[in-house]
């Protein structure tokens, strides 16, 4: 079992590969900093996946098309077939 958090990771992943603690770092860190990156950017608004470890979406201009988008289903329906709870 690892023990220190991210450093004991870091540190029995450069023992078991032979490999220089701080490369270790930069490749397990890389990822998450490009994600970064990229959702800093105002302009790039599509998702970004990253292979074993997910997929990263703008949360709030995601949320609000989405809305949108069931807000006009919604209308639709109602249109459509009224409201059928009435009595």
């Amino acid at each position: 079992m690892v023990k220190g958090g991210m450093d004991g990771i870091l540190k029995d992943i450069s023992l078991r590969f032979y490999k220089d603690i701080r490369v270790v770092k930069v490749i397990c860190e890389h990822p998450l900093l490009f994600v970064k990156k990229k959702i800093q950017d105002p302009n790039d608004v599509r998702p970004i996946w990253i292979p074993y470890f997910g997929k990263f979406v703008m949360k709030n201009i995601k949320s609000l098309q989405d809305k949108q988008n069931n807000t006009k289903k919604y209308e639709k329906l109602i249109a459509k077939y009224g409201n059928r709870n009435k009595k």
